[in-house]
Parts: structure tokens; C-alpha cells; sequence
């Protein structure tokens, strides 16, 4: 029987067991060889790792993973402070999005991930809200169409999702989206 302690809490992702990118499971740790009751779920990137390899959120925090499998679960924007983006390149769970995009910085610190809003969420936030338009106004030509920016809003969740993240030091909401 696995055992049921707690999982590692993460610095730059708030609640990855919440989000599904840890989940219950009595599978075995590919990089520890135990079975703790919970596994990553995220995929891991790396040169010639077996099929089904999959790592306890203990050997993804404590750098094991990594360490042994030379895996690495995001990608980070370029100008992150060096520690703080091999803390979310290597140990730190990943969670799903269709495209590679850098995990944002603020305030000279990566930002850590909240979740994947639905639109109400973002509207209960109007700073939230208003990072997210401002974030598709720099890439949409068509956010000028009131009607098509409600209703892609509305559908958040479907073909299209959007990311929320919060900066470690001002609280300032940072969103990015998605889509297939």
C-alpha cells in the first residue's frame, strides 16, 4: 500500500495536485522506486527517456528527476534570475498548454502559476481581466470585435485557455492564453 503524506508544496506553482498536474496514484517513481501516492503527471522533456517513466512529486522538488534523468518539465523566459529559472525548468511539475511558450517573469523573479481561469474567474478580477485583454490586444487583430472578444472570453476552457499567474513580489496577475 503507498504511503499518504502530503506532497511537496512548490515555490512558483501554487497547486499543482488542485490543477492535476500532481495526482493521486499508487505508481512507482521511476527516479526513487517508491510508491508515495501521488505522481507527476506533467510530461518531462529529455534525451532518450523510457516511455513510461514518471516521477513522485518528491523527486521532481528535491531535483532527483532531474538529477538522474537529466529532465527538465518548463521552459522559462530568458531574462529569469538563474536560480530561480532552473527551480521551474527542473523542479517544478509543468502543466498542460498546447504550445512551448517561456514561463513569465515580473519583477526580476518568475511568476507563480494560479491556474487556468474561466472567464467569470477573470472578470471577478478586473486586474486579471485586464491583463488578459491587454495580452490579446498585443497579439489579436480581431479584440476591436466586442462580440467575437465576449464570446472567446466565455469559451475560455474549450480550444482556448487561458494561464494566470501572479508575481512573486507585487501580487501583480499575469495571463497568458493559448489555443489549439
Amino acid at each position: 500500500m503507498a504511503e499518504r503524506e502530503l506532497p511537496p508544496s512548490f515555490t512558483y506553482y501554487r497547486d499543482p495536485l488542485k490543477d492535476g498536474s500532481v495526482e493521486r496514484s499508487d505508481d512507482t517513481c521511476s527516479a526513487c522506486g517508491r510508491r508515495r501516492g501521488f505522481i507527476c503527471s506533467c510530461t518531462a522533456h529529455g534525451l532518450e527517456l523510457p516511455e513510461d517513466v514518471r516521477f513522485c512529486p518528491w523527486c521532481v522538488a528535491d531535483g532527483r528527476a532531474h538529477t538522474r534523468f537529466g529532465v527538465s518539465f518548463n521552459l522559462v523566459s530568458a531574462d529569469a534570475p538563474r536560480k530561480a529559472r532552473e527551480e521551474v525548468e527542473y523542479r517544478t511539475p509543468g502543466f498542460v498548454s498546447w504550445q512551448d511558450w517561456g514561463w513569465p517573469t515580473h519583477c526580476d523573479d518568475v511568476a507563480v502559476y494560479i491556474g487556468q481561469p474561466g472567464g467569470d474567474e477573470l472578470r471577478a478580477s478586473p486586474e486579471a481581466y485586464e491583463a488578459l485583454l491587454q495580452e490579446l490586444r498585443r497579439d489579436c487583430d480581431w479584440t476591436e470585435d466586442e462580440d467575437y472578444l465576449t464570446s472567446f472570453i466565455n469559451g475560455l476552457g474549450a480550444s482556448a485557455v487561458a494561464y494566470l499567474f501572479e508575481c512573486r513580489r507585487c501580487h501583480k496577475p499575469i495571463v497568458c492564453w493559448d489555443a489549439e
